[in-house]
């Protein structure tokens, strides 16, 4: 059978080995803005270490035109990489997931959780996948390129990126169907509706008041969310984007998201709301 077969194992193994670097990897995204919160600031090891990574970042974004850090097996990547190819345009490209990397791009970058690529284009911080198909599109990044460079990290902050949101991630109308949301906003949501739903369930046996309010904030938040999307008419999601507008990640599909928390949200919790039947519900 396949399973006894060597090459057989093998496959299987080398499935388990990315499943685990990619399950750690999602882990380490949650874990490393709290280990860099809680090491000591005056560690003069731990200082040496990322002045010395920050040196390297120098010496890399000042030395190329167009520098993307990647992180391996990231479509985002591999498709910021093929933007720039498919326009001819020279860059250079950097394997940046290390930990000591990504606590110095973290750093520079002044967001608790890095997402990849992260693109610099003259010593200018562009931001990621989405942003550079855009200044392709606009023509800004041909300028962006043909200006003076700028001496890491003075132009980390040049590019301007006001919070949006009257549109959607590919510039939809807030009124329309959204059909993309930003990949960390689903994240943040996701860990936010599992705290309402241990609040809900703990007040369920003290007020059942308090759990009605909670299930049908969210009921509401969500049902806008799947029939819109997440600004600016949902209060959560719109407070949700607003936080964490500078690390929001690329712009990926809603429609499963919007399937999950619609059918489940909406016409699941609906009914318990108005059973008013919170406590028989757990």
């Amino acid at each position: 059978t396949p399973l006894r077969d060597g090459h057989g194992q093998d496959g299987f193994s080398r499935v388990l080995r990315r499943a685990k670097r990619d399950l750690l990897g999602y882990v380490s995204e949650y874990v490393e803005p709290f280990k860099r919160f809680l090491a000591p600031r005056m560690n003069a090891s731990v200082d040496a270490e990322q002045t010395l990574e920050l040196e390297r970042l120098r010496m890399v974004v000042d030395g190329n035109a167009i520098v993307i850090y990647k992180m391996e097996g990231c479509g985002y990547c591999k498709r910021a990489e093929e933007l720039l190819a498919g326009r001819g345009m020279t860059f250079s490209s950097v394997v940046g997931s290390a930990p000591q990397t990504k606590a110095a791009l973290g750093r520079t970058l002044r967001v608790p959780i890095v997402m990849f690529p992260v693109i610099f284009v003259q010593g200018v911080f562009l931001g990621g996948s989405d942003q550079l198909s855009e200044a392709l599109d606009s023509g800004l990044l041909p300028q962006l390129v043909a200006s003076p460079r700028r001496p890491f990290p003075s132009g980390v902050f040049d590019m301007p990126d006001p919070i949006q949101l009257l549109s959607g991630p590919r510039g939809q109308p807030w009124w329309r169907f959204q059909l993309h949301v930003y990949a960390n906003y689903v994240r943040l949501v996701s860990s936010i509706h599992v705290c309402i739903f241990a609040l809900a369930i703990f007040f369920s046996g003290i007020s059942a008041v308090i759990s009605l309010v909670l299930l049908g904030g969210l009921t509401i938040d969500m049902a806008i969310f799947t029939l819109l999307g997440p600004t600016p008419l949902a209060p959560l999601s719109t407070c949700v984007t607003v936080v964490l507008w500078r690390f929001r990640g690329a712009a990926v599909t809603s429609l499963p998201y919007k399937a999950v928390m619609g059918v489940f949200y909406v016409f699941v919790l609906t009914p318990i709301i108005l059973k008013r039947d919170v406590a028989s519900a757990w």
